[in-house]
């Protein structure tokens, strides 16, 4: 138990980290725009058509901005809730769209692009928040440990016929297939805590060699 909790202990120091840096670029992005308008309201005239076109565009971008940085806050209020209760109802859609900010470090250093596809319908189920985030988190990070550099890294949402929700990772480096021997101890040890976290939530993750695609199967109940 102790070490669970420092491992989740240790995954939300990532997730706040994340959530500081994306903040951080929405309000600086908002300042600039807010920026740009004051100086478009001083130097211009009413009459100026071109300028008006680019307040508009400036407004247009800080709402999007706005937009974003709810949203984040929204995602964030999953882990609250989550630790109310053992688990609680949520949308994977909302948690896997948490991955694109969370690849910024292998995005950085390799250059890897996060490519996320998922109905537009809501994908609810049962759950503890947190948990399925660090599961989903750990499968990105093992697969892009094992990506080239620039890779784009595909997540794809589905439901399972029948019963239970299912994320698929892949890249395009590795849809040749993966070789048992590139692996090395500490890729073997990521993935049993992979597999054994995803156990301890009623999940499971299977990597199909071959083809590079590793899948997150989520049997728990779903609305």
């Amino acid at each position: 138990m102790i070490q669970n909790d420092d491992r989740e202990a240790g995954f939300l120091v990532r997730v706040t980290d994340m959530v500081a840096h994306e903040l951080r670029n929405v309000l600086a992005t908002v300042k600039e725009h807010t920026e740009h308008v004051e100086d478009l309201i001083s130097i211009t005239g009413s009459d100026d058509t071109r300028a008006k076109e680019r307040i508009l565009e400036s407004l247009a971008a800080i709402k999007e901005q706005v937009i974003r940085g709810s949203n984040l806050a929204q995602r964030i209020n999953l882990f609250s809730q989550g630790h109310e209760t053992a688990e609680s109802e949520l949308d994977l859609n909302e948690l896997v769209e948490m991955l694109e900010p969370l690849a910024e470090p292998f995005s950085r250093k390799k250059g890897i692009r996060v490519n996320l596809i998922h109905p537009a319908r809501p994908m609810v189920m049962v759950g503890n928040p947190l948990q399925i985030l660090m599961i989903l988190a750990g499968s990105m990070d093992f697969l892009a440990g094992l990506a080239g550099s620039r890779d784009t890294l595909e997540i794809r949402v589905s439901q399972r016929p029948g019963k239970g929700l299912m994320v698929s990772f892949t890249s395009a480096s590795l849809q040749k297939g993966i070789r048992s021997d590139t692996w090395a101890p500490v890729e073997q040890h990521q993935w049993n805590e992979l597999e054994a976290l995803a156990r301890s939530s009623s999940a499971r993750v299977g990597l199909i060699a071959d083809r590079g695609l590793l899948v997150v199967v989520f049997e728990t109940e779903w609305i």
